[in-house]
């Protein structure tokens, strides 16, 4: 994919970011967390009296933290 970067950890892939699309989730693994998040955050994702707060434990290219912050803006991280 053009503008994709994938991030390999001891030959192996761990990681795929396209840098004009934060949406994007290439892996499954990045995908079922974010089902697990809109699960939780779907119906008003910026609800100020429930916002969503996230701890991110290494970084992956950062793609879950780029995803969480196009989809939630309010989200801290």
């Amino acid at each position: 994919t053009p503008g994709a970067w994938l991030l390999k950890i001891n030959g192996v892939q761990s990681s795929h970011v396209v840098m004009g699309e934060p949406l994007m989730l290439d892996f499954e693994y990045m995908r079922w967390m974010a089902a697990l998040v809109e699960s939780r955050w779907q119906a008003a994702p910026d609800r100020q009296d429930l916002p969503l707060r996230a701890l991110h434990l290494g970084g992956g290219a950062c793609t879950m933290a780029r995803y969480l912050a196009a989809r939630y803006p309010q989200a801290r991280q």
